[in-house]
């Protein structure tokens, strides 16, 4: 069966004077970027730095690292410079993961709809995205 339903678990960033929608997800370790984002940005493998760093998904399943990008990202007007993982074959473009938010002393408030970054001195919006959710019956 499947449902609509909405999610407020994104945000929009700037990277490279581009919007860039991304998912906040805390269950994850990394931070990743697709290797599709990276290269529409202007970006080349060759400015990937080589890790051999792995990451196995949720359903124990693993996808290719590409390597290791610094890139500064604008949290509303504040740039902060940030390594991320790329990645190939990524649903979302762009995810902030755990190490991310920890970094940023991220707080998320679901109630007011908007996530706080560096003790609030950032605050963005929590976006709806409309997603159709796969449901079980059991």
């Amino acid at each position: 069966m499947r449902q609509k339903t909405n999610e407020t678990t994104y945000v929009c960033l700037r990277i490279r004077n581009r919007t860039v929608k991304s998912l906040l997800d805390s269950g994850s370790v990394a931070s990743f970027l697709s290797l599709s984002l990276i290269q529409s940005l202007g970006y080349k493998l060759s400015d990937l730095t080589p890790t051999t760093q792995t990451f196995i998904l949720a359903d124990q399943s693993d996808f290719k690292i590409m390597g290791t990008l610094d890139i500064d990202v604008s949290l509303n007007g504040l740039v902060v410079p940030f390594t991320f993982i790329v990645a190939q074959n990524l649903i979302d473009k762009c995810i902030i993961g755990a190490d991310f938010l920890k970094f940023a002393g991220a707080t998320l408030d679901f109630g007011g709809g908007v996530v706080l970054f560096f003790e609030a001195l950032v605050t963005l919006p929590l976006l709806k995205a409309e997603t159709e959710q796969t449901l079980a019956r059991i």
